[in-house]
């Protein structure tokens, strides 16, 4: 279980720098990211602490259940960004 936070979260930290990347131009040019973008950002945050906890207490199918819900909201993040 601890291996496979550390694949979501590997995913979620490259898609982030890509929307940190992103929004940096668009304040250049006085302009934000989306507020959906930066929702999905925290729920996703949210969900790999939720993980991270679960498996600190080893209740894994709280874990399962919060990675399970990471990675829709992971998913959600990168297509409105355009990747993968």
């Amino acid at each position: 279980m601890r291996h496979r936070l550390g694949l979501v979260a590997t995913r979620a930290i490259a898609n982030f720098h890509s929307a940190d990347s992103i929004e940096e131009h668009l304040r250049a040019e006085g302009a934000t990211l989306h507020p959906d973008l930066v929702r999905l950002r925290l729920n996703i945050e949210s969900e790999l602490d939720q993980a991270d906890t679960a498996i600190n207490h080893n209740d894994l199918a709280c874990a399962a259940k919060a990675l399970e819900r990471a990675q829709a909201f992971l998913d959600r993040f990168a297509a409105r960004l355009g990747g993968a």
